[in-house]
């Protein structure tokens, strides 16, 4: 059986067969009037775009990997090549990021998206979206010579915005962009202490709307 029809059999509505799902790699979690519907409920069984939002949309994530010697490992995720190594006090080469960096700098780029996604459901234009992750790990369970976790001990996430937002939209875009985020919510379901520092500068986007009427 082909990935794709692997995605199409695992998309479909177990009580019902006959009943497809969404393609896989579309998106079912938009909420097109989330500020209407603080709870995120959806009455209609049917997205704006007519895709059934009352059935599982499973979509595959794939990527491989092979060992290169020194704690080097070449990846392919589709057509892209990526690439892990280690520091040089670890035994690597330091020739790209650790694994870990790579989970870090992944939930930057996932919660960036989502926000992307929220702001234009709500209509919240964005003049620039900045993040940065910090956490800490110890490193004795990776190890071995501590029975403590291997992953994070802690995660602080910083998103800074840049638009000219109402109160009630920049609270919005919050609840739902946390609520959606699947790096974000892998990273809080794994039980790793979460700080998540919102700051929203409304007033240079607001000149900036100005300046450009």
């Amino acid at each position: 059986m082909t990935d794709t029809a692997i995605d199409r059999t695992l998309g479909t509505d177990a009580t019902n067969p006959s009943t497809p799902n969404a393609p896989a790699d579309a998106d079912a979690l938009a909420i097109p009037n989330a500020l209407a519907n603080p709870d995120g409920a959806r009455a209609d069984p049917l997205n704006a775009a007519g895709v059934r939002e009352d059935v599982p949309a499973v979509k595959s994530v794939r990527a491989r990997g092979s060992w290169q010697g020194s704690f080097a490992t070449q990846l392919q995720v589709r057509g892209f090549e990526l690439r892990t190594d280690e520091p040089v006090a670890a035994g690597g080469n330091d020739t790209a990021p650790t694994p870990m960096e790579f989970v870090a700098a992944a939930l930057n780029g996932c919660i960036t998206v989502v926000i992307e996604t929220v702001a234009a459901e709500l209509g919240v234009p964005l003049a620039s979206v900045e993040t940065s992750s910090a956490a800490h790990m110890d490193v004795r369970g990776f190890r071995g010579t501590a029975d403590v976790t291997p992953h994070f001990l802690d995660y602080a996430l910083t998103v800074q915005v840049v638009s000219p937002a109402t109160p009630e939209q920049r609270d919005a875009l919050q609840r739902y962009t946390e609520r959606r985020c699947p790096a974000l919510n892998l990273v809080r379901d794994a039980g790793v202490p979460l700080t998540i520092a919102w700051e929203w500068d409304c007033a240079t986007a607001a000149a900036s709307e100005t300046a450009g009427q």
